[in-house]
Protein backbone atom coordinates (compact mmCIF):
# COMPACT_ATOMS: atom_id res chain seq x y z
CA UNK A 1 0.00 0.00 0.00
CA UNK A 2 1.06 3.49 -0.79
CA UNK A 3 1.83 5.54 2.34
CA UNK A 4 -0.48 8.52 0.94
CA UNK A 5 -3.33 5.27 0.81
CA UNK A 6 -2.37 5.05 4.43
CA UNK A 7 -3.26 8.56 5.60
CA UNK A 8 -6.12 8.58 3.80
CA UNK A 9 -7.15 5.61 6.00
CA UNK A 10 -6.20 6.56 9.32
CA UNK A 11 -6.93 10.46 9.23
CA UNK A 12 -9.69 10.89 11.62
CA UNK A 13 -12.09 14.45 12.43
CA UNK A 14 -11.51 16.80 15.38
CA UNK A 15 -12.66 20.05 17.14
CA UNK A 16 -11.34 23.54 16.48
CA UNK A 17 -10.37 26.35 18.75
CA UNK A 18 -7.66 28.82 19.69
CA UNK A 19 -4.17 27.62 20.79
CA UNK A 20 -3.07 27.59 24.42
CA UNK A 21 0.14 26.54 26.43
CA UNK A 22 -1.18 23.32 28.54
CA UNK A 23 1.44 21.77 31.70
CA UNK A 24 0.95 18.05 32.33
CA UNK A 25 3.29 15.89 34.70
CA UNK A 26 5.59 18.40 34.54
CA UNK A 27 6.02 19.36 31.11
CA UNK A 28 4.90 22.01 29.01
CA UNK A 29 2.98 21.24 25.91
CA UNK A 30 2.73 24.64 23.33
CA UNK A 31 0.51 24.52 20.27
CA UNK A 32 2.94 26.84 18.40
CA UNK A 33 1.58 27.26 14.75
CA UNK A 34 -1.95 26.01 13.24
CA UNK A 35 -1.47 24.98 9.91
CA UNK A 36 -3.87 26.68 6.92
CA UNK A 37 -4.08 24.28 4.28
CA UNK A 38 -4.76 26.84 1.60
CA UNK A 39 -2.15 29.34 3.31
CA UNK A 40 0.66 27.50 4.61
CA UNK A 41 0.08 23.71 3.93
CA UNK A 42 -1.30 21.02 5.24
CA UNK A 43 -0.93 17.38 6.27
CA UNK A 44 2.53 18.66 7.84
CA UNK A 45 5.15 16.15 7.58
CA UNK A 46 3.12 12.97 7.59
CA UNK A 47 6.12 10.53 9.08
CA UNK A 48 8.31 12.98 7.75
CA UNK A 49 11.35 14.89 9.64
CA UNK A 50 11.63 18.54 11.50
CA UNK A 51 15.59 19.89 10.47
CA UNK A 52 17.31 22.45 12.73
CA UNK A 53 19.07 24.71 10.32
CA UNK A 54 22.64 26.23 11.23
CA UNK A 55 20.60 30.24 12.19
CA UNK A 56 18.99 28.11 14.86
CA UNK A 57 15.27 27.66 12.94
CA UNK A 58 13.23 24.48 12.25
CA UNK A 59 12.72 23.60 8.99
CA UNK A 60 9.82 20.74 7.60
CA UNK A 61 7.47 19.93 4.72
CA UNK A 62 4.16 20.07 4.19
CA UNK A 63 2.83 17.43 1.34
CA UNK A 64 -0.19 19.39 0.51
CA UNK A 65 -1.77 22.37 0.32
CA UNK A 66 0.06 25.82 0.14
CA UNK A 67 0.30 27.97 -2.65
CA UNK A 68 1.17 24.86 -5.02
CA UNK A 69 1.07 20.77 -4.02
CA UNK A 70 3.39 21.21 -0.57
CA UNK A 71 5.52 23.23 0.45
CA UNK A 72 9.02 24.44 2.62
CA UNK A 73 8.51 25.92 5.60
CA UNK A 74 10.37 28.01 8.53
CA UNK A 75 9.64 27.76 11.95
CA UNK A 76 11.86 30.07 14.80
CA UNK A 77 11.89 28.68 18.32
CA UNK A 78 9.81 31.29 19.33
CA UNK A 79 6.77 30.32 16.72
CA UNK A 80 7.14 32.92 14.23
CA UNK A 81 6.49 30.61 10.72
CA UNK A 82 6.90 31.24 7.32
CA UNK A 83 6.46 29.28 3.65
CA UNK A 84 9.80 29.38 2.21
CA UNK A 85 9.08 27.36 -1.02
CA UNK A 86 5.63 26.49 -3.02
CA UNK A 87 5.90 23.36 -5.12
CA UNK A 88 4.07 23.05 -7.90
CA UNK A 89 4.49 19.64 -9.92
CA UNK A 90 7.41 20.59 -12.30
CA UNK A 91 9.79 20.77 -9.71
CA UNK A 92 8.44 17.83 -7.27
CA UNK A 93 4.78 17.45 -5.56
CA UNK A 94 3.94 16.11 -1.91
CA UNK A 95 7.31 16.62 -0.14
CA UNK A 96 6.02 14.21 2.66
CA UNK A 97 9.17 12.93 4.41
CA UNK A 98 10.87 16.43 5.29
CA UNK A 99 14.12 17.70 5.77
CA UNK A 100 17.69 16.54 6.09
CA UNK A 101 20.88 19.49 7.11
CA UNK A 102 23.82 18.91 4.42
CA UNK A 103 27.34 20.05 5.63
CA UNK A 104 26.73 22.38 3.45
CA UNK A 105 24.26 24.49 5.03
CA UNK A 106 21.32 23.67 2.53
CA UNK A 107 18.19 21.44 3.43
CA UNK A 108 17.51 18.74 1.49
CA UNK A 109 14.41 16.76 1.04
CA UNK A 110 12.43 14.43 -1.56
CA UNK A 111 9.08 15.16 -3.33
CA UNK A 112 6.61 11.88 -3.54
CA UNK A 113 5.41 12.17 -7.06
CA UNK A 114 6.01 15.25 -10.01
CA UNK A 115 9.22 15.69 -11.42
CA UNK A 116 9.57 15.43 -14.99
CA UNK A 117 8.05 11.52 -15.03
CA UNK A 118 5.61 12.69 -12.12
CA UNK A 119 7.41 9.66 -10.07
CA UNK A 120 9.09 11.97 -7.70
CA UNK A 121 12.31 14.37 -7.26
CA UNK A 122 15.66 14.71 -4.64
CA UNK A 123 15.68 18.67 -4.29
CA UNK A 124 18.06 20.66 -2.03
CA UNK A 125 16.89 24.09 -0.96
CA UNK A 126 18.39 26.93 1.14
CA UNK A 127 17.12 28.70 4.27
CA UNK A 128 15.73 31.46 2.43
CA UNK A 129 13.51 29.18 0.35
CA UNK A 130 16.26 29.14 -3.13
CA UNK A 131 15.32 25.94 -4.25
CA UNK A 132 16.70 23.32 -6.83
CA UNK A 133 15.94 20.21 -7.50
CA UNK A 134 18.44 18.09 -8.10
CA UNK A 135 16.80 14.50 -9.67
CA UNK A 136 13.71 13.56 -11.21
CA UNK A 137 12.80 9.73 -10.91
CA UNK A 138 12.52 7.40 -13.59
CA UNK A 139 10.65 3.98 -13.87
CA UNK A 140 13.78 2.21 -14.12
CA UNK A 141 14.94 3.87 -10.68
CA UNK A 142 11.73 3.41 -9.10
CA UNK A 143 10.48 6.40 -7.93
CA UNK A 144 8.06 7.46 -5.11
CA UNK A 145 10.47 8.65 -2.67
CA UNK A 146 8.61 9.51 0.50
CA UNK A 147 12.02 10.08 2.75
CA UNK A 148 14.61 12.65 2.30
CA UNK A 149 18.34 11.72 1.74
CA UNK A 150 20.92 11.52 4.20
CA UNK A 151 24.30 12.08 4.12
CA UNK A 152 27.13 9.65 4.49
CA UNK A 153 31.28 9.77 3.23
CA UNK A 154 30.28 9.70 0.09
CA UNK A 155 27.24 12.10 -0.65
CA UNK A 156 24.09 11.81 0.34
CA UNK A 157 22.07 8.52 -0.02
CA UNK A 158 18.46 7.57 0.32
CA UNK A 159 15.52 4.87 -0.92
CA UNK A 160 12.12 4.91 -2.50
CA UNK A 161 8.76 3.11 -1.59
CA UNK A 162 9.30 1.16 -4.79
CA UNK A 163 12.09 -0.75 -2.97
CA UNK A 164 15.38 0.86 -4.79
CA UNK A 165 18.23 2.37 -2.96
CA UNK A 166 20.48 5.12 -4.45
CA UNK A 167 23.25 7.85 -3.66
CA UNK A 168 23.31 11.29 -5.21
CA UNK A 169 26.11 14.06 -4.70
CA UNK A 170 25.16 17.68 -3.47
CA UNK A 171 25.29 18.53 -7.40
CA UNK A 172 22.69 15.82 -8.65
CA UNK A 173 25.38 12.86 -9.55
CA UNK A 174 22.91 10.25 -8.98
CA UNK A 175 23.65 6.39 -8.81
CA UNK A 176 21.21 3.95 -8.33
CA UNK A 177 22.07 0.55 -6.66
CA UNK A 178 21.75 -2.88 -8.19
CA UNK A 179 20.18 -4.03 -4.92
CA UNK A 180 16.89 -3.87 -4.13
CA UNK A 181 15.43 -3.76 -0.73
CA UNK A 182 13.25 -6.69 0.89
CA UNK A 183 10.34 -3.84 0.26
CA UNK A 184 9.16 -0.71 0.28
CA UNK A 185 10.87 1.75 2.53
CA UNK A 186 8.99 5.19 3.56
CA UNK A 187 11.73 6.27 6.46
CA UNK A 188 14.88 8.04 6.15
CA UNK A 189 17.56 5.51 6.48
CA UNK A 190 20.10 5.96 9.38
CA UNK A 191 24.27 6.06 9.43
CA UNK A 192 25.38 4.08 12.17
CA UNK A 193 28.69 3.78 14.19
CA UNK A 194 29.43 0.72 12.00
CA UNK A 195 29.40 3.00 8.90
CA UNK A 196 26.71 1.25 7.47
CA UNK A 197 22.90 2.92 6.59
CA UNK A 198 20.22 1.19 8.30
CA UNK A 199 16.61 1.18 7.37
CA UNK A 200 12.80 -0.17 7.08
CA UNK A 201 10.45 -2.03 5.00
CA UNK A 202 6.74 -1.74 5.53
CA UNK A 203 6.12 -5.05 4.45
CA UNK A 204 8.27 -7.81 2.68
CA UNK A 205 10.29 -10.42 4.29
CA UNK A 206 9.55 -14.01 5.28
CA UNK A 207 6.55 -13.18 7.11
CA UNK A 208 5.59 -10.45 5.07
CA UNK A 209 5.21 -8.09 8.24
CA UNK A 210 8.39 -5.96 6.90
CA UNK A 211 11.89 -6.33 7.89
CA UNK A 212 15.02 -4.10 9.01
CA UNK A 213 17.61 -4.25 6.56
CA UNK A 214 21.37 -2.64 6.50
CA UNK A 215 23.03 -1.01 3.13
CA UNK A 216 26.36 -0.61 2.45
CA UNK A 217 28.06 2.52 1.33
CA UNK A 218 28.85 0.76 -2.20
CA UNK A 219 24.85 -0.63 -2.33
CA UNK A 220 24.90 -4.07 -0.95
CA UNK A 221 21.78 -4.91 0.68
CA UNK A 222 21.45 -7.56 3.90
CA UNK A 223 18.01 -8.49 5.64
CA UNK A 224 19.18 -8.85 9.19
CA UNK A 225 15.89 -9.25 11.14
CA UNK A 226 12.24 -10.16 9.50
CA UNK A 227 9.13 -9.05 11.49
CA UNK A 228 6.56 -12.45 12.30
CA UNK A 229 3.50 -9.73 14.08
CA UNK A 230 4.90 -10.52 17.54
CA UNK A 231 7.96 -8.85 17.81
CA UNK A 232 6.01 -6.19 15.59
CA UNK A 233 4.84 -5.51 11.77
CA UNK A 234 4.58 -3.08 9.13
CA UNK A 235 8.08 -0.71 10.42
CA UNK A 236 7.17 2.60 8.71
CA UNK A 237 9.60 4.60 10.88
CA UNK A 238 13.44 4.98 10.90
CA UNK A 239 15.55 3.69 13.31
CA UNK A 240 17.99 5.80 15.84
CA UNK A 241 21.44 4.68 17.77
CA UNK A 242 21.97 5.54 21.66
CA UNK A 243 25.16 5.67 23.24
CA UNK A 244 24.86 2.15 23.93
CA UNK A 245 25.29 0.75 20.07
CA UNK A 246 21.62 -0.35 19.65
CA UNK A 247 19.49 0.15 16.95
CA UNK A 248 16.19 1.63 18.40
CA UNK A 249 12.69 1.69 16.86
CA UNK A 250 8.75 0.84 16.49
CA UNK A 251 6.52 -0.51 14.53
CA UNK A 252 3.14 0.58 13.58
CA UNK A 253 1.26 -2.46 14.13
CA UNK A 254 1.74 -6.56 15.76
CA UNK A 255 3.19 -7.02 19.00
CA UNK A 256 2.57 -8.94 21.95
CA UNK A 257 -0.24 -7.25 24.01
CA UNK A 258 -3.40 -8.89 24.65
CA UNK A 259 -4.58 -6.43 21.67
CA UNK A 260 -1.75 -5.70 19.82
CA UNK A 261 -0.84 -1.87 18.51
CA UNK A 262 2.54 -2.15 17.36
CA UNK A 263 6.01 -1.89 19.51
CA UNK A 264 8.73 -0.06 20.74
CA UNK A 265 12.17 -2.33 19.80
CA UNK A 266 15.98 -2.30 20.07
CA UNK A 267 18.61 -4.54 18.11
CA UNK A 268 21.72 -5.00 17.65
CA UNK A 269 23.48 -4.18 14.82
CA UNK A 270 23.77 -7.96 13.97
CA UNK A 271 19.72 -8.04 14.06
CA UNK A 272 18.98 -9.34 17.45
CA UNK A 273 15.79 -7.87 19.03
CA UNK A 274 14.41 -7.09 22.10
CA UNK A 275 10.97 -5.73 22.34
CA UNK A 276 10.81 -3.10 24.79
CA UNK A 277 7.21 -2.00 25.03
CA UNK A 278 4.02 -3.28 23.10
CA UNK A 279 1.50 -1.10 22.69
CA UNK A 280 -2.38 -2.39 23.83
CA UNK A 281 -5.00 -0.78 22.16
CA UNK A 282 -7.53 -1.13 25.21
CA UNK A 283 -5.07 -0.16 27.49
CA UNK A 284 -6.35 3.10 29.35
CA UNK A 285 -3.19 4.52 29.65
CA UNK A 286 -1.72 3.41 26.74
CA UNK A 287 -1.50 4.44 22.95
CA UNK A 288 -1.08 2.56 19.85
CA UNK A 289 -0.08 2.35 16.46
CA UNK A 290 2.90 4.90 16.16
CA UNK A 291 3.60 5.77 12.90
CA UNK A 292 6.76 7.63 13.54
CA UNK A 293 10.26 7.51 14.80
CA UNK A 294 11.75 7.57 17.84
CA UNK A 295 14.43 10.38 18.85
CA UNK A 296 17.17 9.96 20.85
CA UNK A 297 17.48 12.70 22.77
CA UNK A 298 20.51 13.97 25.02
CA UNK A 299 18.82 12.94 28.58
CA UNK A 300 19.57 9.64 27.51
CA UNK A 301 15.45 8.84 26.97
CA UNK A 302 13.73 8.28 23.67
CA UNK A 303 10.65 10.76 22.83
CA UNK A 304 8.55 9.54 20.50
CA UNK A 305 4.17 9.49 19.44
CA UNK A 306 1.04 7.82 18.90
CA UNK A 307 -1.73 8.12 16.31
CA UNK A 308 -4.65 7.24 18.93
CA UNK A 309 -5.65 6.32 22.36
CA UNK A 310 -8.44 4.20 22.02
CA UNK A 311 -9.15 4.58 25.71
CA UNK A 312 -7.11 6.54 27.30
CA UNK A 313 -6.53 10.81 27.54
CA UNK A 314 -8.58 12.84 25.95
CA UNK A 315 -9.94 10.19 23.07
CA UNK A 316 -8.68 9.22 19.98
CA UNK A 317 -6.28 11.51 19.22
CA UNK A 318 -2.36 10.49 20.34
CA UNK A 319 -0.02 10.79 22.41
CA UNK A 320 3.53 11.75 23.40
CA UNK A 321 5.72 9.68 25.34
CA UNK A 322 8.82 8.61 26.72
CA UNK A 323 11.19 5.15 27.38
CA UNK A 324 14.62 4.40 28.03
CA UNK A 325 16.69 1.74 27.09
CA UNK A 326 15.46 -0.56 29.31
CA UNK A 327 11.47 0.24 28.57
CA UNK A 328 10.29 2.32 31.25
CA UNK A 329 7.27 4.13 29.77
CA UNK A 330 5.48 7.25 30.51
CA UNK A 331 3.07 9.12 28.21
CA UNK A 332 3.51 12.78 28.84
CA UNK A 333 1.10 14.38 26.59
CA UNK A 334 -2.47 13.56 25.66
CA UNK A 335 -3.19 15.16 22.21
CA UNK A 336 -6.66 16.88 22.38
CA UNK A 337 -8.05 17.70 18.92
CA UNK A 338 -8.00 21.45 19.33
CA UNK A 339 -4.14 21.82 19.82
CA UNK A 340 -3.64 19.16 17.52
CA UNK A 341 -4.52 15.29 16.91
CA UNK A 342 -2.83 12.12 14.72
CA UNK A 343 1.29 13.30 15.39
CA UNK A 344 2.64 13.30 12.02
CA UNK A 345 6.60 13.48 12.13
CA UNK A 346 9.13 11.95 13.57
CA UNK A 347 10.03 14.05 16.58
CA UNK A 348 12.82 16.05 16.96
CA UNK A 349 15.56 17.52 19.73
CA UNK A 350 16.59 21.38 18.75
CA UNK A 351 19.72 21.84 20.64
CA UNK A 352 17.72 24.15 23.12
CA UNK A 353 16.89 21.03 24.52
CA UNK A 354 13.32 21.04 23.73
CA UNK A 355 11.10 18.50 21.64
CA UNK A 356 9.25 19.35 18.69
CA UNK A 357 7.38 17.71 16.51
CA UNK A 358 3.67 18.31 14.36
CA UNK A 359 0.43 16.63 13.84
CA UNK A 360 -1.58 15.57 10.69
CA UNK A 361 -5.04 17.36 11.65
CA UNK A 362 -6.49 19.12 14.57
CA UNK A 363 -6.01 22.62 15.52
CA UNK A 364 -7.67 25.68 14.38
CA UNK A 365 -8.17 24.79 10.99
CA UNK A 366 -8.13 20.96 11.18
CA UNK A 367 -5.31 21.02 9.15
CA UNK A 368 -2.79 20.42 11.85
CA UNK A 369 -0.34 22.05 14.48
CA UNK A 370 3.22 22.51 14.93
CA UNK A 371 4.27 21.56 18.55
CA UNK A 372 7.17 22.00 21.07
CA UNK A 373 7.54 19.78 24.33
CA UNK A 374 9.45 21.15 26.70
CA UNK A 375 10.21 18.02 29.39
CA UNK A 376 13.12 20.56 31.14
CA UNK A 377 16.62 18.75 29.39
CA UNK A 378 18.96 20.98 29.24
CA UNK A 379 20.75 22.63 26.02
CA UNK A 380 23.89 20.67 24.35
CA UNK A 381 25.59 20.81 20.62
CA UNK A 382 25.04 18.69 17.85
CA UNK A 383 27.51 17.85 14.90
CA UNK A 384 26.69 18.54 11.45
CA UNK A 385 26.59 15.56 9.68
CA UNK A 386 29.05 12.24 10.24
CA UNK A 387 30.20 12.70 13.61
CA UNK A 388 34.01 11.23 12.63
CA UNK A 389 37.32 12.37 10.78
CA UNK A 390 41.26 12.79 10.97
CA UNK A 391 43.30 15.42 12.64
CA UNK A 392 42.91 18.97 11.09
CA UNK A 393 39.09 17.96 9.57
CA UNK A 394 36.70 20.88 10.15
CA UNK A 395 33.31 19.76 11.83
CA UNK A 396 30.63 22.33 11.79
CA UNK A 397 28.45 22.62 15.52
CA UNK A 398 24.93 23.76 16.27
CA UNK A 399 24.06 24.64 19.14
CA UNK A 400 23.40 28.69 20.70
CA UNK A 401 24.74 31.18 22.45
CA UNK A 402 27.93 30.61 20.66
CA UNK A 403 28.86 34.43 20.15
CA UNK A 404 30.63 34.46 23.41
CA UNK A 405 32.40 31.34 22.80
CA UNK A 406 35.64 30.85 25.04
CA UNK A 407 36.53 27.41 24.07
CA UNK A 408 35.77 24.18 22.10
CA UNK A 409 37.64 20.89 23.19
CA UNK A 410 37.13 17.64 21.60
CA UNK A 411 37.53 15.48 25.06
CA UNK A 412 39.89 17.34 27.26
CA UNK A 413 42.02 18.88 23.70
CA UNK A 414 41.51 22.41 22.91
CA UNK A 415 40.62 23.08 19.38
CA UNK A 416 40.79 26.33 17.35
CA UNK A 417 37.29 27.50 16.25
CA UNK A 418 35.55 29.97 14.08
CA UNK A 419 32.43 31.67 15.08
CA UNK A 420 29.96 32.11 12.38
CA UNK A 421 26.30 32.95 14.16
CA UNK A 422 25.05 32.86 17.38
CA UNK A 423 23.54 29.03 16.50
CA UNK A 424 27.02 28.08 14.51
CA UNK A 425 30.08 27.61 14.73
CA UNK A 426 33.30 25.17 13.26
CA UNK A 427 36.48 23.61 14.79
CA UNK A 428 39.37 22.03 13.62
CA UNK A 429 40.09 18.35 14.89
CA UNK A 430 43.15 19.40 17.17
CA UNK A 431 46.24 16.82 16.22
CA UNK A 432 45.98 14.82 19.69
CA UNK A 433 42.10 14.24 19.80
CA UNK A 434 40.75 11.10 20.77
CA UNK A 435 37.26 10.33 20.42
CA UNK A 436 35.48 11.87 22.49
CA UNK A 437 32.35 14.39 22.87
CA UNK A 438 32.71 17.93 21.80
CA UNK A 439 32.31 20.62 24.60
CA UNK A 440 31.50 24.08 23.61
CA UNK A 441 32.20 26.66 26.49
CA UNK A 442 30.26 29.86 26.37
CA UNK A 443 28.94 32.72 28.81
CA UNK A 444 26.12 30.62 29.56
CA UNK A 445 28.10 27.67 30.26
CA UNK A 446 29.55 24.38 29.00
CA UNK A 447 27.21 22.68 26.02
CA UNK A 448 28.34 18.72 25.35
CA UNK A 449 27.78 17.18 22.27
CA UNK A 450 25.03 13.86 22.52
CA UNK A 451 27.48 12.04 20.12
CA UNK A 452 31.11 11.29 20.48
CA UNK A 453 33.60 12.46 17.41
CA UNK A 454 35.04 9.36 16.51
CA UNK A 455 38.66 11.03 15.70
CA UNK A 456 40.18 8.55 12.81
CA UNK A 457 44.27 8.50 12.30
Amino acid sequence: MRRSALVIVIAMFVLMTAVHPITLHAQTFTDMHDFNCDRDGCDANFAGIVAQGTDGNLYGTTPAGGAGCGSVFRITPSGAFNDIYNFSGVDGCNPFGGLTLGTDGELYGTTETGGANDLGTIFKTTSSGGLTTLHSFTSVEGGYPYSPPVQGKQGFYGVTAEGTAYSITSTGTFKLFKHKLPGPSYAPLFLASNGSFYGTTSIGGSHNYGTVFRLTAGGAVTTIYNFDYTHGASPYQPLVQSADKNLYGMTYEGGSAQSPGGEVFKMTLAGEITVLHSFDQDSVSDGSFPTDGLVAAADGNFYGTTLVAPNGGSGFYGTIFRIDTKGDYSVLHDFDATHGQSPASTPMQLTNGTIYGTTDSGGASDDGVFWELNDGISPFVSIVGIPSGAPNTIVEILGQDFTTTSSVKFGSVAANFTIYSDSYLTAVVPNTAKTAAITVTTSKGAFISRQKFKVTH
